[in-house]
């Protein structure tokens, strides 16, 4: 039997998320790309969990969705596109004027009373 019909050899390739050498500096490395803090842990959990079930050759196919979700909530990248979008049409719209007339705003040296003077603080209960 060869060294690759080995089983166990089959076995060790599905673990390649691991270090090689486990160290203390390798794990305290491993905690600053770690999300679970911030608001995409959800998305990382669901990922890890996913990669646990299937392993990291199937992980590959069948958590292909939980992968999207997580790169989506670390890069914004959907986000950032829409906002383009948007910025992109509101300039469409005033190049073809298709827009109303100018919006009338405070005129130099205009002010107005502050909202929150109308309610005095012994007001408040």
């Amino acid at each position: 039997m060869s060294f690759r019909e080995n089983p166990h050899f089959q076995e060790a390739e599905e673990h390649m998320l691991e270090p090689v050498i486990r160290l203390p500096l390798v794990d305290a490395l491993r905690r600053l790309s770690s999300k679970q803090d911030t608001h995409c842990g959800f998305f990382e959990s669901q990922y890890f969990h996913c990669l646990e079930a299937f392993g990291q050759k199937l992980g590959r196919k069948y958590c292909d969705l939980e992968r999207r979700d997580f790169n989506e909530c670390i890069t914004n990248y959907k986000q950032k596109k829409r906002a383009e979008w948007i910025r992109l049409q509101y300039k469409l719209h005033w190049d073809t004027k298709k827009h109303g007339p100018l919006p009338e705003g405070a005129k130099l040296g205009e002010c107005f009373p502050d909202y929150f003077s109308h309610n005095p603080p012994d007001a408040i209960q």
